[in-house]
């Protein structure tokens, strides 16, 4: 079975977006086992000339059935990060532990969304993506 290991959008014009999961060492990689400490990873360009916030919203959209996020050691289906001031036409990487759950079974495809990319400038309440979003992924889940 072959995953799609890596998305890309443009988020309402201001920010253009990927997201990918690495393995141990950092390499992106397709499949997640549960021998790995694996990280989904998103990526947020700010394709803009100002300086913008962007709040990250991800969630696995089968729930735990195979894949878990890992925040502070506790598990969830979803996770949510904020970065302030991302400079003018520069990127930064939002990033989330994520494992495969106790009741996974092996090779079974899965998807990983990025349900939102929301944006704010300066004390501006943050405003939803307005196009782009969501988007998803896909990948194999490897259980030892």
């Amino acid at each position: 079975m072959a995953a799609a290991g890596f998305a890309k959008a443009n988020v309402s014009g201001f920010f253009f977006v990927s997201m990918w999961v690495v393995d141990d060492q950092g390499a992106q990689t397709p499949y997640i086992s549960g021998r790995m400490n694996a990280r989904h990873v998103v990526k947020v360009e700010n394709i803009t000339s100002l300086d913008y916030d962007a709040k990250v919203s991800a969630s696995l959209p089968h729930g735990m059935r195979r894949l878990e996020f890992v925040q502070n050691g506790n598990v969830s289906s979803s996770w949510k990060q904020e970065i302030r001031d991302i400079p003018a036409f520069d990127a930064v990487e939002f990033e989330c532990d994520i494992r495969h759950s106790s009741q996974a079974t092996p090779h079974k495809i899965e998807p990983i969304r990025c349900d939102d990319v929301a944006d704010s400038r300066g004390s501006q309440p943050y405003m939803p993506g307005r196009y782009g979003t969501p988007f998803q992924m896909q990948i194999e889940v490897k259980v030892p």
